[in-house]
């Protein structure tokens, strides 16, 4: 995936990772997507989902690797109890836009 660099401070972006046998996303602002973009560390809370029949939080880091150490790029989702989710970099993550209506 080409990584667009323009700023997205309006709407939301969905970031969606493929983890083998199932896909997961996150919804959030642009402006929080043009911190990701620039290489700022960014966690952000997701929604929660099941995983194996239970419930659980997760949590998705954003140029900060699997150890907490900053790495521009990294992608690292977790869940609350230690699950690993998806372990890669930003280029591996589809991502999707959505404007904001600027109707009066």
């Amino acid at each position: 995936m080409t990584i667009q660099r323009e700023k997205y401070k309006t709407g939301s972006v969905t970031i969606t990772v493929d983890y083998g046998y199932d896909i997961h996303s996150i919804i959030f602002s642009g402006r929080t997507y043009t911190r990701i973009m620039s290489g700022k560390p960014v966690t952000v809370k997701g929604q929660g989902f099941s995983w194996e029949g239970i419930s659980d939080q997760d949590y998705w880091q954003f140029n900060v690797n699997k150890q907490g150490i900053g790495e521009q790029g990294a992608l690292y989702v977790y869940t609350a109890d230690g699950g690993e989710v998806f372990i890669g970099n930003l280029n591996d993550m589809e991502v999707s836009f959505e404007s904001q209506s600027m109707d009066a």
